[in-house]
């Protein structure tokens, strides 16, 4: 599935896609309030910003190499 690049509400499926975890975990984190989502009638959409945000504040940067 590929997702244009100018959409700006990703579903549950796409969002799974596009960030790479499981669909349930998703539905985890929305039933825990865990991440921010878009709710329209029954149908729960993802910002690819926030998505994006999600995976910048949790990558594990590296730590400086000292060559004493």
């Amino acid at each position: 599935m590929e997702i244009p690049k100018d959409k700006k509400l990703l579903s549950v499926a796409e969002a799974s896609q596009y960030a790479g975890f499981a669909e349930q975990t998703f539905y985890d984190w929305i039933y825990r309030r865990k991440i921010e989502y878009v709710k329209i009638s029954r149908r729960v959409f993802f910002k690819k910003e926030t998505l994006d945000r999600l995976i910048e504040e949790n990558t594990v940067k590296p730590r400086e190499v000292s060559h004493d």
